[in-house]
């Protein structure tokens, strides 16, 4: 472990304190869930209850086919809500 010190050393010492007040200000993406009152594709859930990641992704988190899948009524639906890191995509 000795041999690698220095390299560790000056790895650490290579970052800075983070100052990006947009950076700091980050708020994590959290799940939420919904229990829908009707029958509804997850496309309707999505307009009516919108989540912060694109469609399809929103697809595979609660394990539909597609956005046309239709959700049964009373049916609990996960979306997600928080914008993450700014630049991240969905």
């Amino acid at each position: 472990m000795r041999t690698y010190a220095p390299a560790l050393d000056q790895s650490i010492a290579s970052f800075s304190p983070l100052t990006d007040p947009a950076v700091l200000a980050v708020q994590p993406k959290r799940v939420r869930l919904v229990t829908t009152d009707r029958a509804m594709t997850l496309a309707e859930f999505n307009m009516r209850w919108p989540s912060t990641v694109p469609l399809d992704e929103l697809a595979i988190i609660n394990q539909l086919a597609s956005a046309s899948t239709t959700i049964p009524a009373r049916t609990a639906v996960k979306r997600v809500a928080g914008a993450g890191a700014p630049g991240q995509g969905g």
